[in-house]
C-alpha cells in the first residue's frame, strides 16, 4: 500500500515527567504520549493532547482530493475552554499537513 509506514523514528515522552528520547515506530506501545510535526506519519492510533495549528489528511484508499478526509486542530493544553468542535482522535497513516501535536498512543500494530 502507498503511504504506509514502513521504518520511522518518533519522539516519544514515557516515564519520568518531561523524559524523550526516540525510538522507532515499531517500538511504540499503549500509554506512550508521542510528538508529531508537519511532514510525518500517524504511527499509530492516537488521542490529542495537546496541538499548534494541526492539520492532519486521512487518506481513504481513493486518491481523489474529494474524497480526503480533513481534520483541524488547535487544541492548547489550557482545557479552560471546552468548546472543541472536532473529533480529537487521529489514526494510524494519517498525514501531518500543518501544525504540531502531543498525542496519546491508544492502538498498536494489527488494530489500527
Amino acid at each position: 500500500m502507498q503511504g504506509e509506514i514502513l521504518e520511522e523514528n518518533v519522539t516519544v515522552i514515557r516515564g519520568q515527567l518531561g523524559s524523550t528520547f526516540t525510538t522507532s515506530v515499531w517500538n511504540l506501545v499503549v500509554g506512550d504520549i508521542i510528538l508529531l510535526q508537519t511532514g510525518g506519519r500517524v504511527p499509530a492510533d492516537c488521542l490529542i493532547l495537546e496541538s499548534i495549528d494541526l492539520k492532519v489528511q486521512e487518506n481513504e484508499d481513493d486518491e481523489q482530493e474529494d474524497h480526503r478526509r480533513k481534520k483541524e486542530f488547535n487544541m492548547q493544553l489550557d482545557r479552560s475552554n471546552q468548546n472543541y468542535d472536532c473529533d480529537p482522535f487521529i489514526f494510524n497513516n494519517s498525514f501531518i499537513r500543518e501544525g504540531s501535536c502531543k498525542a496519546l498512543v491508544c492502538q498498536v500494530g494489527a488494530n489500527c
